[in-house]
């Protein structure tokens, strides 16, 4: 194995641990602002009650 392969290996085990630890669910509101709605108008705004 290259010392890439085990660099990479290395670090998709880091990544791999902390997506395992995240177990925490997040939701977010669109807000939209003006009369328009493409996405330069809109905000995301976390929804803070759940």
């Amino acid at each position: 194995m290259t010392r890439y392969e085990e660099r990479m290996q290395k670090k998709k085990a880091v990544v791999n641990g902390k997506i395992a630890a995240a177990q925490e669910e997040h939701s977010i509101r669109i807000v939209t602002i003006g009369n328009s709605k493409d996405k330069s108008s809109a905000a995301f705004v976390p929804d803070l009650e759940n």
